[in-house]
């Protein structure tokens, strides 16, 4: 199988960080606030939704194209609860054995998005589909689960899979090129610890490389 070989490279890291140290109120900030508002599932679901919401907006997907810039934070409401039924899937390293379970998500957020019908000023009679996306989808399971990287452009084209729909041939992949950097993305948790006082899970890790 071909993957790409992570390598360490702390300048890379420190760009990514750096911005957070230099502001404290970084936009990156809103992916910690959101993974760690939902490591308790004890916190009420329209907290978590908004959570979830301003999370998304600052990782850019409130915009025109996706839908989601015409509907309020509580269409997050049902996915929350669905989030939840996967909370183990937070843990510190993913393997094979995880997969199912991961597609598992997947489908069922990607269902309860793909319900969802929108209205635009310009056509407020005929309601719209969300655009219901890999990188909608995947962005939500990073920011609350950490269990994938977000597939959007970037990281497909780095990752040699244009053009390929998120499934379990590809997340296959993914968890094998972890598996194989573990060193690597593990020296990287400890770094990143050491520099904000939150652990970031390995799929962020590999999120940030790409």
């Amino acid at each position: 199988m071909i993957y790409p070989v992570l390598t360490i490279d702390k300048s890379s890291v420190d760009k990514y960080l750096s911005n957070m140290v230099q502001d404290s109120n970084h936009r990156f900030k809103s992916w910690e606030y959101c993974y760690g508002a939902f490591n308790n599932l004890d916190n009420p679901t329209n907290y978590l939704a908004l959570h979830l919401a301003f999370y998304l907006a600052s990782w850019g997907m409130y915009r025109g194209s996706c839908g989601i810039l015409w509907k309020d934070y509580t269409i997050h409401m049902d996915a929350v609860n669905i989030i939840r039924k996967f909370h183990s899937l937070r843990k510190e390293w993913l393997t094979m054995g995880d997969i199912s379970q991961i597609m598992d998500l997947y489908g069922e957020l990607k269902k309860h998005y793909g319900e969802i019908k929108y209205y635009k000023p310009e056509n407020s009679t005929s309601p719209l589909n969300l655009a219901v996306t890999d990188t909608l989808i995947t962005k939500i399971m990073l920011g609350t689960i950490g269990c994938v990287p977000a597939l959007d452009g970037l990281f497909k084209q780095a990752f040699h899979c244009q053009g390929k729909q998120f499934d379990e041939e590809l997340l296959k992949r993914i968890i094998d090129c972890s598996q194989s950097n573990k060193d690597t993305i593990q020296q990287c948790q400890r770094y990143i610890s050491e520099k904000l006082d939150c652990f970031y899970p390995s799929m962020k890790v590999v999120d940030m490389y790409f």
